[in-house]
C-alpha cells in the first residue's frame, strides 16, 4: 500500500481562478468621459468633407477597396450618434487586409474613443456587456 504524503504549501503550485476584469458601469464611464478636458477645437476652421473626399484621404494608405473604406468609416462614425450605431462585419479570406483597413480607418478617431478586442467569443462579449450593465 502506498501512502500519499501531504504536500507542503510552499511546494504546491498556486492555482489562480481566472478573473473577469471589472468594467465600470455605463454611468461611471460617461462621468469619466465628461470629466476629461476637451480640446478647444473651433470647427469653423474645417470644411465639411464628402464621403468620396474621406475615401481619397484614406487612399493614401489603403489602396483600392473604396466601398470597404467608406463602410468601415461610417460604422465607426456612427458610434458618435445617440441612436444610430451600426456594426460592420468584414467577411473575406485570410490575409486580405481586413484588419489593416479597420486599423487605418480607426487612426482617424481619437485614442480615448477606441477599444481593441482580439479573439473575442460570443461568451466573452456577453460577459463584457453584463459587467457594463448595458
Amino acid at each position: 500500500m502506498t501512502a500519499i504524503a501531504p504536500i507542503d504549501n510552499e511546494e504546491a503550485p498556486i492555482l489562480k481562478k481566472k478573473q473577469i476584469p471589472e468594467y465600470p458601469s455605463e454611468a461611471e464611464w460617461r462621468e469619466k468621459q465628461n470629466s476629461k478636458p476637451k480640446p478647444d477645437v473651433h470647427t469653423s476652421q474645417f470644411k465639411e468633407m464628402t464621403l468620396d473626399e474621406v475615401a481619397k484621404v484614406l487612399s493614401l494608405t489603403i489602396k483600392d477597396d473604396d466601398s470597404n473604406k467608406k463602410i468601415v468609416f461610417l460604422g465607426m462614425l456612427s458610434a458618435y450618434t445617440k441612436e444610430s450605431q451600426i456594426n460592420v462585419s468584414l467577411n473575406a479570406p485570410s490575409s486580405t487586409g481586413k484588419t489593416y483597413i479597420v486599423k487605418e480607418v480607426a487612426g482617424l478617431f481619437p485614442e480615448d474613443d477606441k477599444t481593441e478586442i482580439h479573439g473575442a467569443t460570443p461568451t466573452s462579449l456577453y460577459l463584457t456587456l453584463c459587467s457594463l450593465s448595458i
